[in-house]
């Protein structure tokens, strides 16, 4: 079975006798659809208080699903990525932790080893005494040949 229009093959559950091309052009080219359409966007857009409460409600559900891993500073960013930019979530979310790895490697880079320490201690680690290494060896013998093997 081929389209009516452009001979293009079609699959078997296919009704319509058109490809997905021609089908829609159909679709689009209906003045009584195409009334509807533009009345039902206009009707959704001319009520800007359901609208506004549309997407808050959308962002409120988005913002959850991110708030339990994203940083709050980089929660505008994580949108940015994945509705401008197109990114899928994964992807923006793999970017987003790389540029807060990076930023924390910034931040304790421009520290001293002293404020890192104070810092680590503020998180809860504990002071520990760093042990002693060296070897207690003599630069001498004992006495006798066979103590130097000792």
């Amino acid at each position: 079975m081929n389209c009516g229009t452009c001979d293009k093959p079609l699959g078997k559950k296919n009704v319509s006798g058109y490809c997905r091309f021609h089908s829609a052009a159909g679709l689009n080219s209906d003045p009584v659809r195409k009334a509807l359409k533009y009345a039902r966007r206009s009707a959704t857009m001319s009520a800007p208080d359901r609208r506004a409460r549309m997407i808050a409600h959308l962002g409120r559900i988005s913002a959850d699903k991110v708030r339990g891993w994203c940083p709050p500073e980089y929660v505008d960013e994580y949108f940015r990525l994945n509705r401008k930019k197109g990114l899928t979530a994964p992807e923006a979310k793999a970017v987003i932790l790389k540029l807060a790895a990076a930023a924390e490697r910034k931040r304790l880079a421009a520290m001293t080893p002293f404020e890192r320490s104070m810092e680590r201690i503020r998180m809860g680690a504990g002071i520990t005494t760093k042990p002693d290494l060296r070897k207690a060896d003599p630069a001498f013998t004992l006495g006798g040949i066979a103590s130097g093997a000792l």
